[in-house]
């Protein structure tokens, strides 16, 4: 295949050694980038501006920038046909099809076989729920593996412990034709969040396919331009496709129309629970979230702010989470360097955030858009106060000043309000932690969503088989 690289800067250098790999079966005839004027020689290869694509004869183009959304707009508004320019991701995952690396966490469940499909494994909480999926239809006896292009080390060695069969498969979410003898040994594919969307579209055409969508609105557009297809020509007839909140429907509708009907939440396993009240000290507020912007960790460190000297000597601020080198990054290690009491903990494992819950007083969610918060449903398992923003999901099964607090997305005074009123009142808040315990109970058990999966994944494969005949009844 004759492809051409644009983009030489940084990006490209990162991954060079990748690209010779690759190189093997393919021939670069060009380089692209918009800095070049005229057509110059680089690494042995004439380099062009891409107003000279058109005159090239090529297979493929594989943009080789973060900015590969405007590349790909430029190369459209020059003649290039959509089909033939890849994404790194997508030339990667297309050289990497049929490798697989298997590690057996469990071989005693003999019954039906699912297989649950994720974009990664970490600790943030589209990954939690992924596992919690797996969790709960191996306690109703199937035998599941969970598969994934990446994993985090700690990861993989944690939930082998947990009696996990984990599958790494690099070339997801492109799986190729060699990739589907995997996924043609299991009964059902469970498919978790919207970047899978091609493994939901490619594997719906060998087995039965349920779709849970999770994303805000933000992860959209990058994935979204990367199809190689309009977005008209998806159809989605013969996959169930769940939404996990209101939130993540309307998410997905925005895009698609009307497809996403039905949402089902997700469960967390139950964990020992500490009600018991302590004695005076500063009230831990954390907030367990990776660092980004639309978590708003900034909104929440504003609000404490305004809090004055006193109030602010009677808490303690934790914040929970992978954290990177970015702007907003320093922006927050700056606040957090500024304010007393505050600390950065990172990323923790699951043991370690268990054993965090027991020194939190009040778990916050101030994100700008959180179609569920896994922090906050274990927050309300391990019986603590909650504070959300409005635009979460959870917000859904928060009642104010019932079973936690809510607040206005972005309203930097009115958390502080919040606060000052937990700091106040911390004596009288039994009630609210008992409330909070209660919900999760009657919405987030592992029992009721074991129960609620099966009676899904039964009604998927029904589905598919049934159209599936009248396709060849027809």
């Amino acid at each position: 295949m004759n492809i051409i690289i644009f983009g030489v800067g940084e990006f490209y250098r990162k991954r060079k050694d990748d690209i010779n790999k690759f190189i093997e079966t393919d021939n670069i005839v060009a380089f692209l980038d918009n800095k070049v004027k005229a057509e110059e020689n680089f690494e042995g290869v004439k380099i062009y501006n891409p107003s000279n694509t058109i005159k090239l004869s090529f297979d493929k183009i594989i943009l080789m920038s973060i900015y590969k959304d405007a590349m790909r707009k430029q190369l459209l508004s020059l003649g290039i046909e959509n089909g033939k320019i890849l994404s790194w991701e997508q030339y990667k995952c297309s050289k990497l099809s049929g490798q697989l690396q298997l590690y057996i966490g469990n071989t005693e469940n003999n019954g039906k076989k699912v297989l649950v499909v994720a974009r990664h494994l970490d600790y943030t909480g589209s990954s939690m729920t992924a596992i919690y999926v797996v969790q709960a239809l191996k306690d109703r006896g199937y035998d599941v593996w969970i598969a994934v292009p990446t994993i985090e080390d700690s990861m993989l060695i944690e939930i082998q412990g947990w009696g996990i069969n984990v599958a790494v498969c690099p070339s997801f979410p492109y799986i190729g034709v060699n990739d589907l003898y995997l996924v043609k040994k299991f009964d059902v594919i469970f498919i978790n969040t919207f970047p899978m969307i091609e493994c939901a579209l490619r594997i719906n055409k060998v087995k039965p396919v349920l779709w849970w969508i999770h994303e805000a609105r933000e992860v959209y557009p990058t994935t979204v331009q990367d199809l190689n297809r309009e977005r008209s020509s998806y159809t989605f007839d013969n996959i169930r496709i769940f939404a996990v909140s209101d939130i993540a429907k309307r998410n997905f509708n925005h895009y698609f129309p009307d497809t996403v009907q039905n949402t089902m939440s997700y469960g967390i396993p139950d964990e020992k629970v500490d009600m018991v009240e302590r004695e005076e000290r500063r009230l831990v507020f954390a907030i367990i979230a990776g660092i980004c912007p639309l978590k708003a960790q900034d909104v929440f460190l504003r609000a404490v702010s305004l809090l004055d000297k006193e109030e602010q000597s009677k808490l303690s601020l934790w914040l929970i989470g992978g954290i990177g080198e970015d702007v907003y990054s320093k922006k927050i290690k700056t606040m957090v360097h500024e304010l007393k009491n505050a600390k950065i903990w990172g990323t923790l494992t699951r043991q370690e955030l268990s054993d965090a819950y027991s020194q939190i007083d009040v778990v916050v969610c101030p994100s700008w858009e959180e179609t569920m918060s896994l922090a906050l449903t274990e927050g309300m398992m391990h019986g603590k106060v909650c504070i959300s923003s409005d635009y979460t999901g959870m917000a859904e099964y928060i009642v104010h000043g019932k079973n936690g607090f809510l607040f206005r997305r972005g309203d930097v005074a009115g958390l502080a309000q919040l606060m000052r009123h937990i700091l106040r009142n911390r004596n009288n808040l039994s009630a609210i932690k008992r409330e909070a315990r209660r919900t999760y109970e009657e919405n987030f058990s592992m029992e009721t969503f074991g129960m609620r999966l099966e009676a899904e994944l039964k009604k998927t494969e029904e589905m598919y088989y049934f159209r599936k005949n009248e396709v060849r009844e027809a």
